[in-house]
């Protein structure tokens, strides 16, 4: 008996639904965009709450847990949006580099 993995089988048994995972080739770059994108707004998260960190904090206003939650949140947004726009250059580099793999594991 041979083990092989079955995607939607595994979807479907962790609580996901059963569906055709390379049911489309737009399907398929779509979802690889996104998920590049999505790496890049993490790496900009990353790099906005570091940048942040750098600044000096005054005694001016009381700095609550509620701040510092608006300010991830914050971030998290600003860097989303930064990589669904324009982006740095990471999201693109990134799919250019996978989706040669995405070519050659359809066999086009």
């Amino acid at each position: 008996m041979t083990n092989t993995f079955n995607p939607a089988v595994a979807a479907t048994a962790f609580g996901g639904q059963s569906r055709n995972i390379s049911s489309n080739k737009k399907d398929e770059v779509a979802s690889l965009r996104k998920s590049c994108q999505d790496f890049e707004a993490i790496m900009l998260k990353s790099l906005l709450k570091e940048m942040r960190s750098t600044v000096p904090r005054d005694g001016l206003l009381d700095q609550g847990n509620d701040q510092e939650m608006f300010r991830d949140l914050m971030d998290q947004e600003v860097a989303t949006q930064i990589a669904r726009s324009q982006g740095i250059g990471i999201a693109d580099s990134l799919f250019r580099q996978l989706s040669k793999n995405l070519k050659s594991a359809r066999g086009d």
